[in-house]
């Protein structure tokens, strides 16, 4: 790369220097090691399975990799209840077969822990690997008051199974 310098105009009563610009070059070189022949590369964000756990249950499994976003939907009025829109996401590596999740959705009280309504849903469909799932749900409560909504996967979900069962 070859560096133009700019030329100022002198100040006023200052005559312009003559002295040539320099510019300084510096080049640093380095050596990055390649991974082994052979070796396995590891996922450094997916969490690595330790060899002496126990295995976990399908249920323990969903625990960890889901999560559930609610959203009140004003879509369609209801009423006997609130419509929630009930989207779940896979942050695993693992698979969730439509036949063994089960969530438990919840509305709760603003002023305690008090549960109005609670129902116990399923999804059409699998929910892939890092893919999310979508289903409709109404909760059976008084919809002129307000909530707080909340999901899990349900105790029961996967029979208790560990996984690969």
């Amino acid at each position: 790369m070859t560096a133009t310098p700019v030329l100022e105009e002198a100040a006023p009563g200052r005559a312009a220097e003559s002295e040539p610009v320099s510019f300084e070059h510096a080049e640093q070189t380095f050596r990055v090691p390649s991974p082994e022949a052979g070796a396995p590369r590891q996922n450094e964000f997916e969490p690595q399975p330790d060899e002496a756990a126990p295995r976990r249950t399908l249920y323990e499994e969903m625990e960890r990799c889901l999560t559930f976003t609610l959203e009140k939907d004003g879509a369609v009025a209801v009423s006997t209840g609130v419509q929630l829109k009930v989207s779940a996401r896979n942050q695993c590596a693992t698979s969730f077969p439509a036949s063994d999740l089960r969530v438990e959705v919840r509305a709760r009280a603003w002023s305690g822990r008090d549960v109005a309504a609670r129902e116990i849903i399923s999804f059409q469909g699998n929910i892939a690997p890092y893919d999310s799932a979508l289903t409709y749900v109404i909760l059976h409560c008084d919809p002129d008051k307000s909530y707080r909504f909340e999901a899990s996967p349900w105790p029961s979900a996967g029979s208790g199974r560990r996984l690969g069962q």
